[in-house]
């Protein structure tokens, strides 16, 4: 068995798997900012909203062939939000110590729209954000194979060649 250090900042803790066929570890929110251009109480744009889970990882193996590495994940809760994942997954490198955080788009709604002087603004609608505490992504460890590239002037042919849904419907 793979032994980790996983160092965790402030009282929030990892929840522990539940049963040995759970994947993900899942991460809570310690605090969030909101990065955007705000107005009267309201927000002209939104960047993103970016959460710090406090959680730092040294997942690290020495002298080793291959190295673990770990992949951020939204819940599924995230289809109750309007948030969606700025990278789609993110990556944290065995070498990476800081604390993890985690970028989500706000995809504001009509009802979220406020008028002022012919411009619209956005209201966050907190419902619709994690919030302090709230579980908010899943850590996923992965192992890395150190593989050794080789260019060559042409690969061997397959029959797998043609671009989007090769294998049929």
């Amino acid at each position: 068995m793979n032994k980790n250090k996983i160092f965790v900042k402030n009282t929030i803790k990892l929840t522990e798997k539940s049963s040995p066929l759970n994947i993900g570890i899942d991460l809570k929110a310690i605090s969030y900012t909101i990065v955007g251009e705000k107005m009267n109480g309201f927000y002209k744009s939104i960047d993103y909203i970016e959460y710090d889970t406090g959680v730092q990882l040294d997942s690290s193996r020495r002298n080793c062939e291959t190295q673990l590495y770990s992949l951020i994940y939204p819940r599924s809760s995230i289809s109750n939000k309007n948030l969606l994942l700025c990278n789609g997954v993110g990556l944290i490198d065995a070498n990476y110590r800081d604390s993890i955080k985690i970028r989500f788009k706000y995809i504001h709604q009509a009802k979220d729209l406020r008028s002022f002087n012919d411009l619209f603004m956005i209201d966050i609608d907190e419902s619709k954000i994690y919030k302090i505490g709230n579980k908010i992504g899943q850590l996923v460890f992965c192992e890395d194979v150190n593989v050794h590239i080789e260019y060559v002037p042409e690969l061997a042919s397959s029959d797998r060649t043609g671009g989007f849904g090769t294998t049929g419907e």
